[in-house]
């Protein structure tokens, strides 16, 4: 009988934990494979000796031979949340670009193989974006942002929370249009597989608190108002539809921290 050879064992390089280990860390974060899987797209988290903070910038890397590279090696703000289009040709992103301490607003990279890539601005909200997905026939793109004016900082007198809002834009104009109503703050969403709608996770108030009371809702993509179709007395996260659109299936229990 042939003898069979165990499987090769990785290397593993041990360091030594002292003071400043955590300082050379890179941590790569929120990866996304291209829908060919030739590229996957991820966050690097570093610390970098002219910043108070670390920095998180997006990198690209190509499946085949290992090469990576930032995909703006001259931006000095941070990035995140990449997502590919679903015909793979478009990389959305959120980034601070050449200011790290202004708000995240939503870019296009127009891909053109090996890491290479045109950037643009999608669009300027007031309060920047949060979180982005596209809809699955890709002449969307949906985005949360953060409605009124930043509140003052009094430690005594709290402020109330800002509404996150739900937005769609097409890739090819600078005009977001809202879905959801201006007095409801979405937490989390996702596309219909058809893309005329979308399910959210939303609460009425827009306070953390107001998280542990959100409901599971649908809303047309075209905006209007949210259709409520839980009546949950615990959080929900993962939103996910099935493939012929007639379930949204999700993940709850009661958690100490929102997870987005």
């Amino acid at each position: 009988m042939p003898q069979i050879a165990p499987p090769t064992q990785p290397t593993v390089e041990l360091m030594p934990f002292v003071p400043g280990t955590t300082l050379r860390l890179r941590v790569p974060l929120d990866a996304q494979n291209s829908p060919d899987g030739a590229q996957v797209a991820f966050i690097l988290n570093e610390v970098v000796p002219e910043r108070k903070k670390a920095r998180a910038r997006l990198w690209t890397v190509q499946v085949a031979t290992g090469e990576s590279a930032p995909l703006c090696p001259a931006s000095a703000g941070d990035d995140a949340c990449p997502r590919w289009s679903p015909d793979g040709t478009q990389l959305a992103f959120l980034s601070s670009r050449d200011d790290d301490k202004a708000e995240k607003q939503l870019y296009l990279a127009a891909m053109r193989g090996a890491g290479q890539a045109e950037v643009s601005r999608v669009c300027a909200m007031p309060n920047g974006a949060l979180l982005v997905a596209w809809a699955p026939d890709g002449k969307r793109l949906a985005f949360l942002s953060l409605e009124g004016p930043e509140p003052s900082g009094d430690p005594i007198m709290p402020a109330p929370g800002r509404h996150r809002r739900l937005w769609t834009v097409r890739p090819g104009s600078d005009s977001p249009e809202p879905v959801t109503p201006s007095n409801v703050t979405v937490w989390e969403f996702a596309w219909s597989p058809k893309s005329d709608q979308l399910a959210v996770f939303f609460s009425a108030g827009p306070d953390e608190t107001d998280y542990y009371r959100g409901q599971i809702g649908v809303v047309s993509a075209t905006g209007g108002a949210i259709t409520q179709r839980t009546r949950l007395d615990r959080q929900a996260a993962a939103l996910t539809w099935s493939p012929d659109g007639s379930r949204i299936a999700y993940v709850s229990g009661e958690w100490s921290d929102r997870g987005l």
